[in-house]
């Protein structure tokens, strides 16, 4: 088995152990998995420490943890022996998330990873992590040339301001082909960036008002 799809949103019933069953089944041929815990409010670090154990192989991953009681300590055990990944989807609208757990992120993406995209935010009135702009800048600068694809989704990140989307700015590879910045909702607002020339023309604008 190569590709498995798994879609357990808003199963209110389903706890750590469950996470931990499907964890250890995965088998050693996986290469393609899709797995979203949306909405499951009784699944902690618990079940992603036991996730991270089997997914050396994985080239691509998506993973949705919106709405579980996720933290720092959950995202350094999955991000720390992900080798071979290609292709990263990561939903993580968590409040205990904080710049630990992106510098956990900046710190292990793969040097040929081409496509990225990691939801930190959330509509208005739900959870988001708890980032400030040095830990934006943290990930940033980590951003590897083998980048392709960038969609980064914030709304709700109320620490980020600014600095931090100049920042990424300064920092994208430049053979990236694909850029999505979502800092508000809805994502069709002028405040977030739907193209590279977006993002680059709005810290131009910025500039030149200084």
């Amino acid at each position: 088995l190569a590709k498995l799809r798994l879609d357990f949103a808003w199963c209110k019933l389903l706890t750590d152990a469950g996470v931990v069953a499907v964890a250890q089944c995965l088998p050693s041929t996986l290469t393609d998995l899709f797995l979203s815990l949306y909405g499951c409010e009784n699944v902690t670090d618990i079940g992603l420490v036991a996730l991270s154990t089997g997914l050396p192989q994985i080239s691509r991953l998506f993973l949705c943890f919106d709405g579980c009681i996720i933290t720092d300590v959950g995202i350094e055990a999955l991000m720390g022996d992900l080798p071979n990944v290609k292709d990263l989807h990561l939903s993580l609208a968590c409040r205990s998330i904080t710049d630990r757990g992106l510098q956990a992120i900046s710190n292990s993406l793969p040097s040929t990873i081409a496509d990225l995209f990691i939801s930190f935010g959330s509509e208005p009135g739900k959870p988001a992590a708890l980032l400030t702009d040095q830990g934006f800048a943290l990930l940033a600068s980590a951003l590897p040339v083998s980048l392709r694809t960038l969609r980064l989704l914030l709304s709700g990140c109320s620490k980020l301001s600014e600095a931090a989307f100049a920042s990424l700015a300064q920092s994208l590879p430049k053979d990236l082909q694909e850029l999505l910045v979502v800092r508000d909702w809805p994502p069709a607002l002028e405040t977030n960036y739907h193209s590279v020339e977006d993002l680059r023309c709005w810290v131009s604008d910025l500039s030149s008002q200084r």
